[in-house]
Order: structure tokens, then sequence, then C-alpha cells
């Protein structure tokens, strides 16, 4: 069980996604039991876990058939300067069918080192995704990144102010924020260290929704 929530490849991620996770590789008696408590008991998840109660409100659901047809990104950041490299923001880029995360490390969160990195490490890999989801931040709404998008025909819309819930990145920054949280030393510069290891955790999981993994549909 430790190898499966303790380790930085798993992430400390919840109980259930601990357990199917568990369920593909071993069996043993009681596991769901013993997996759940192991994960309830665990003390870095007590410490820094966000808890899931959302208040009650109309929710209007955001519908793609297809992976890459609606994207949603979000900023994370900004971090104290990583060693050696100096990052300090995370752009968290997901797809909204699959789940499907791509982390990527930026030095600086200006609209041109944002547009450049969504093309370089997302468009110029998988292509150009039909519609864009992001939040009202000034490097989202800049000249910069509303030129990007007309002319790689994406359709760029903007999460409503105090909705986060409708960009699913919003989700996945929780969870990274958790995730480094959880194996970050005292003085901070290494909160990158892990980065891909977390990328692989959110990829292999079991999504609730799609009772897939991003992996398995991407």
């Amino acid at each position: 069980m430790q190898e499966f929530h303790d380790l930085p490849l798993a992430g400390h991620l919840g109980k259930r996604k601990t357990y199917l996770k568990l369920r593909d590789a071993c069996y043993f008696p009681y596991m769901r039991k013993y997996i759940f408590e192991y994960v309830s008991t665990c003390d870095w998840c007590q410490k820094i876990y966000y808890k899931n109660a959302l208040s009650a409100g109309r929710l209007i659901a955001i519908v793609s058939n297809d992976p890459n047809e609606i994207v949603t990104s979000d900023l994370l950041g900004p971090y104290p300067a990583s060693r050696p490299e100096r990052y300090r923001f995370v752009l968290v880029i997901t797809d909204n069918f699959t789940k499907w995360s791509e982390l990527i490390l930026l030095r600086k969160a200006s609209a041109q080192a944002i547009a450049n990195a969504l093309f370089e490490n997302y468009i110029s890999r998988y292509g150009a995704p039909i519609s864009l989801i992001s939040d009202n931040g000034p490097q989202f709404i800049s000249g910069v990144f509303e030129h990007l998008s007309p002319r790689l025909d994406i359709k760029h819309m903007k999460t409503v102010t105090y909705r986060p819930q409708a960009n699913l990145t919003e989700r996945v920054n929780r969870n990274l924020v958790q995730m480094i949280a959880c194996f970050v030393e005292e003085n901070h510069e290494n909160w990158d260290r892990f980065l891909h290891e977390f990328a692989f955790a959110l990829r292999a999981s079991m999504n609730e929704t799609t009772n897939k993994t991003p992996a398995e549909l991407f």
C-alpha cells in the first residue's frame, strides 16, 4: 500500500484511486477496507488534502465527445525559483474528454511565454483543439494569446468570474498542489523535482467520471 500511495509515482491520491490501482496489481482479503483505512490515516493527506464539500447549485455540464475537442488550461504559481532551472510556474493543460493532463514548467508567466508553451508542448504534438477554456487571467486575455486562437482556428472561451468549476484544470491544479506539498522540502527550492512522476500518477489513475485512466483514452 505504501508503494501505491506514498511514492511520487503514486502521488498521495485518494482512497478510491489507490484502491483501483492496487486492485489491478494484486488481491488480499478485505483489501478495500484496509486500503481505505490506510489512506484515511495517512498523515500527509490529513494535513494537506482538500475536503470535497461543494455547495448545492445548478450544474451545467461541458460535454465533449472526442479527445482534443475541448481543452482547459490554467496557471499554477508563482513558486520559489527552483534549482537549478529557476522555474516558478506550471502551465497545466487538460483534455476534457480523456482527462489527460500536460504539466509544463515556466520561468515566467507572460502571455508570450504561455502562448509559446501551449504551441510547442501541446499543439505541435497533438494538434489544435476545437475549443480552449481558460480563466480571465491577464495572460489569457492579452492580445498575444487572443491572436493565437483565430490563427489556429481555436474557439477561446473564458470561465465566469468566481466559477472555477467550469475549468477542469482547476481540479487538476488542486491535486497537483497537494502532491507538491507532500514531497517538497523545507527550503521549497525542489518543488519541481517530481513533476514528471506527478504527471504519471495523474494519467495512470482511474477517473470517476469515465471509469478509465486518461492514458487509456488519450
